[in-house]
């Protein structure tokens, strides 16, 4: 759809510790004025590229999200430069993502999390009242508790516990 961008206004809503921008962009369409809401959450490249657009005509692709609203997908400028709303690289601009954990990182997580435990479970096991656990006997009782649980808890019977 053919449009030219006649303003845009920017608001900052603030929602708890989080805080994200919609975009109120008036424009025309066959002469007749309409208005559209660009969240910055939803369509974060389009959600930047428009505010550079006002006074500019461009190509806008429309498409329906998961709730059923309407929304911008990608401009074109005239000229052919254009602003996905997928999180693809576009040209002069730096896609910015979001810090989520790898696969990798989540396991590597998790190993830590069970090595932890099994220091704490290992220093419970070996303390007693009159005693303090030594070092390197911890160590090794968690290292048993590790690998056992890494081992789905299946005893194959050469380490001798269960």
């Amino acid at each position: 759809m053919k449009i030219k961008i006649t303003d845009v206004n920017v608001e900052w809503i603030a929602k708890g510790k989080s805080k994200y921008g919609k975009a109120s962009v008036s424009y025309t369409y066959n002469g007749e004025p309409r208005t559209q809401n660009i969240m910055s959450f939803a369509n974060p490249d389009v959600f930047k590229t428009v505010q550079e657009m006002v006074g500019k005509e461009v190509e806008v692709a429309i498409t329906k999200n998961a709730q059923n609203y309407t929304e911008w997908s990608s401009i074109t400028v005239d000229g052919g430069s254009s602003s996905p709303a997928n999180n693809t690289a576009v040209p002069n601009r730096t896609v910015v993502n979001r810090d989520f954990e790898t696969r990798e990182e989540r396991a590597a997580r998790q190993v830590l999390i069970v090595k932890q435990s099994s220091l704490s479970a290992a220093i419970d096991t070996l303390k007693t009242d009159k005693v303090s656990p030594n070092p390197d006997d911890v160590l090794t009782l968690a290292q048993k508790y590790t690998d056992w649980v890494f081992d789905n808890g299946v005893d194959d019977g050469s380490s001798g516990t269960v």
